[in-house]
């Protein structure tokens, strides 16, 4: 069984108010990036390997990745949407039976979760960890709540998620084919588009995602 880990690591890094982009930025003095790829190594599993990057700053990547004896099948650079970062990754696998897609901003995700999800995509072609909603949700209008949803089946989804390869490929294809232009935030809405259901499995706290600064200082205390 062939498996393939892509690692998106092309974010910007602008609401982290970071200089360098954000996988670039240090936790508990390793890069962001590199704490995936240190669980993606311990799991034992994947055939191949795929960070994806931004561009001007490859060899920044290059240089961590070498400063903490770790390598990649292949680097390939990111575009200016998810999807575009998504599309170059899955053209530099030439073959996989399964693909996991990660993104490098969650720096938390355990060998166990990547076990069940490899598990659960066997039986299902796609699957991904999310948490149920436990918090009112509120819809607002220029910052005054105007409506109250019911959070019952309400979920907060996270990476990473799983695909049987060939079917993530034909979801894509049909996607920039019908050229709707909607934004792809989550990997798994492609395969809502093409019809086809993706099974979720209970995630895991502690692989949330650092967008902005007060979630880098609570990694922090979570590693102290």
């Amino acid at each position: 069984m062939q498996i393939a880990f892509v690692l998106l690591a092309a974010g910007s890094g602008e609401r982290l108010d970071a200089e360098v982009p954000k996988s670039l930025v240090k936790l508990d003095n390793l890069p962001l990036f590199i704490h995936s790829l240190i669980r993606c190594k311990e799991a034992g599993f994947f055939n191949q390997s795929i960070l994806v990057v931004p561009e001007g700053f490859k060899e920044d990547f290059k240089s961590a990745l070498f400063e903490h004896g770790l390598d990649v099948d292949s680097l390939v650079l990111g575009g200016s949407k998810r999807v575009e970062s998504m599309s170059n990754a899955l053209d530099a696998i030439k073959y996989a039976d399964y693909v996991f897609i990660h993104d490098a901003a969650r720096p938390f995700i355990s060998v166990r979760l990547m076990e069940a999800l490899l598990k659960e995509v066997q039986k299902h072609s796609a699957v991904m960890p999310a948490l149920a909603v436990s918090s009112a949700l509120k819809i607002s209008k220029d910052g005054f709540a105007v409506r109250t949803l019911d959070r019952r089946n309400m979920y907060t989804v996270q990476t990473p998620q799983v695909f049987d390869f060939q079917l993530i490929k034909l979801a894509l294809l049909e996607f920039k084919n019908r050229n709707i232009g909607d934004e792809v935030f989550d990997d798994s809405f492609l395969l809502e588009l093409s019809g086809n259901k993706v099974r979720m499995i209970e995630g895991d706290l502690f692989n949330f995602k650092i967008t902005y600064p007060q979630d880098l200082e609570f990694a922090k205390r979570i590693l102290e």
